[in-house]
């Protein structure tokens, strides 16, 4: 009997009971957890198939069209980039964030920082833009995986130019939440593109010239250096091993 009752308390923690006749049933509280991620990864999925062909994405790609003046051989793309500053003192962490309409190849990099203000569509506007081509570089440092990745970009005097992270999708948060994930956008050939073949491309091109070091952390600090990974993702500070 004490068996039983202990056997029942620790099935009770796990969220599972007994029931009369000593068999294991999962509570309703489990169920309705299971359901609810259920119901959360279906209308993430919906949202990022959506993302596919939203409006949102089709601004992005006239802006880029326009900035890189008609050039059909450039990659459309949102960027964004996250940087922390944290306060010991006050336990208070703030968060920024920054986005971007790109255009990429091999031989430049067409770049418009954006304005979005909430609604459905976002409303997406640009005041300027700028290029970037490697023989203006002294550095470009950055880290990718097979189907996304960060990369920054640093002029001859190591002074950094603009960090951006290009992701295969981004689904729209709550309208009053401010993080990376303002607008739906699917780009999976994008990505895949931007971190298999222009990321390190571009790393290769201009570190050897250069005979520069990327680190592979933000602001192309060392490992241990958390604090030079706080910087502006628009310029911001100089890059170390120059």
């Amino acid at each position: 009997m004490i068996q039983l009752l202990m056997l029942q308390q620790g099935l009770a923690g796990a969220g599972l009971f007994l029931d009369e006749d000593g068999n294991v049933r999962i509570l309703t509280v489990v169920l309705i957890i299971a359901v609810c991620a259920v119901v959360l990864f279906i209308k993430e999925s919906f949202q990022k198939k959506a993302g596919e062909n939203s409006e949102e994405k089709e601004r992005v790609a006239e802006i880029v069209k326009k900035i890189a003046e008609g050039d059909s051989s450039m990659t459309a793309a949102y960027a964004t980039f996250t940087t922390s500053d944290t306060d010991l003192k006050a336990n208070r962490t703030t968060y920024r964030y920054w986005y971007f309409a790109i255009g990429f190849n091999k031989e430049r990099i067409v770049v418009a920082p954006l304005q979005i203000a909430d609604g459905k569509p976002c409303r997406i506007t640009y005041k300027d833009s700028y290029e970037i081509r490697p023989e203006q570089l002294g550095l470009v440092n950055g880290k990718c995986s097979n189907s996304e990745g960060w990369a920054e970009f640093y002029d001859k005097e190591g002074n950094k130019i603009v960090t951006l992270q290009v992701q295969a999708s981004y689904v729209k948060n709550n309208a009053s939440e401010v993080t990376a994930s303002k607008v739906t956008i699917t780009q999976k050939e994008a990505a895949e593109k931007w971190a298999k073949e222009i990321v390190p491309y571009w790393m290769e091109k201009v570190n050897t010239a250069n005979g520069t070091h990327a680190t592979g952390y933000p602001n192309n600090s060392n490992r241990g250096d958390f604090k030079g990974r706080t910087a502006n993702a628009q310029g911001g500070g100089k890059a170390k091993n120059m």
